[in-house]
């Protein structure tokens, strides 16, 4: 049967069918479809000292509970290698893979397992671990300095910076005897974008012979929680591929030419920060002259006085033309009141109107036909 969904369980019974009829049901027996998972998302890998720490969301099951995950790594994108990181089964959404070699970028992909198989793979997520960056050449060897005591001096020693934690004596080889040497002092760490930078002062006592040192970084403080990160012949190192916004705890010891490990230094912390742009400080720009500020001053002034004497020219037309057409009116008004009718000598059915001056008239009417009612014009007193 198809189209069904994955992971509901189904229950099915048959019956034989002929031309009589159909027989009696079997027994009912169930089933659960199954594919295989999704593959995992968001996955992020969180480097540390030699390991990197994974974390992602589980995937659809595909009907069955997802019982493992693989984990696949690689020094190159897409180059993971074919058979699983982690030696151990793994049913959470988080592993941590150690061993690894400071400085190298991993590259790591994850798979779902369920009863149907494996899913496919999961995005990939690069880490590059934790390097250290030497910052100046070497130091000379000094050849002063020599032992009071056979027993090495231990004590607290305060940085510059950072906090102060008492110093912890490394195991030492026993079948070497060597001169004994102090711990480096004046441990100072400078957060910067996603790397710290060290800085120290070689031990007062070397022994005489030639030293390097070796990197400490812990994520808690006064605890050595593995081997060093790396090692540098400098008395500054950059410490690289650091997670922003965490705070690191780092320590130094100095080594013989015999490899023989002395004291930790006093125990320094910092916390790395996302490079911040500098701030943009606003230029105020300069003002116009004084010289054309006048000038305008002088053309607005000028321009405002013409407009003025615009508007007052226009104000006098206009009530110059008002008294004329008033006293036009008044002279309509005025005309001849006494008007008689007198036949058109042009057209006989028509008579025109004239002004007849102050002669005396009752009545004028207009008579356009002979007969026909007239209309009174104008009634006036003689």
């Amino acid at each position: 049967m198809t189209n069904l969904i994955n992971g509901t369980r189904y229950y099915f019974r048959v019956a034989a069918v002929n031309r009589i009829g159909g027989g009696p049901a079997s027994s009912e027996v169930s089933a659960v479809p199954l594919t295989v998972p999704g593959a995992p998302t968001g996955l992020t890998a969180t480097p540390g000292n030699s390991r990197v720490t994974l974390s992602w969301a589980a995937p659809p099951s595909g009907g069955a509970a997802i019982s493992n995950y693989l984990i696949f790594d690689g020094t190159r994108p897409g180059g993971e290698n074919r058979a699983p990181v982690n030696g151990s089964l793994v049913t959470a959404t988080s592993y941590t893979v150690t061993g690894l070699t400071n400085g190298t970028t991993y590259y790591f992909r994850v798979i779902a397992v369920n009863a149907a198989g494996k899913g496919p793979l999961s995005a990939e997520a690069p880490a590059t671990l934790l390097r250290i960056l030497p910052t100046s050449p070497p130091p000379s060897t000094s050849t002063s300095g020599t032992p009071t005591s056979s027993t090495p001096t231990s004590g607290t020693t305060t940085p510059t910076s950072g906090t102060t934690t008492p110093s912890v004596t490394p195991q030492t080889s026993a079948a070497t005897t060597v001169s004994p040497f102090t711990a480096p002092i004046g441990l100072t760490a400078t957060p910067g974008n996603t790397q710290v930078h060290l800085s120290w002062t070689a031990p007062g006592l070397d022994g005489g012979s030639a030293i390097s040192y070796k990197v400490y970084l812990a994520s808690r403080p006064g605890v050595q929680e593995s081997a060093a990160i790396g090692t540098t012949r400098s008395t500054d190192a950059t410490v690289a591929g650091l997670s922003n916004g965490t705070t690191y705890y780092f320590m130094v010891a100095a080594v013989n030419a015999a490899g023989n490990e002395g004291l930790l230094s006093a125990e320094v912390a910092a916390e790395p920060t996302g490079a911040t742009p500098s701030p943009v400080v606003p230029v105020p720009s300069p003002g116009p002259p004084k010289w054309l500020i006048a000038l305008l001053a002088a053309v607005a002034a000028m321009a405002v006085a013409t407009a003025l004497t615009l508007i007052a020219r226009r104000g006098r037309l206009f009530r110059s033309r008002e008294r004329a057409r008033q006293a036009h009116s008044r002279e309509q008004m005025t005309m001849a009141q006494d008007v008689r009718a007198v036949a058109d000598t042009f057209r006989v059915d028509a008579v025109k109107i004239r002004d007849t001056g102050r002669e005396p008239t009752h009545t004028v009417r207009l008579e356009p036909h002979p007969g026909i009612t007239t209309t009174t014009l104008k009634k006036a007193r003689p």
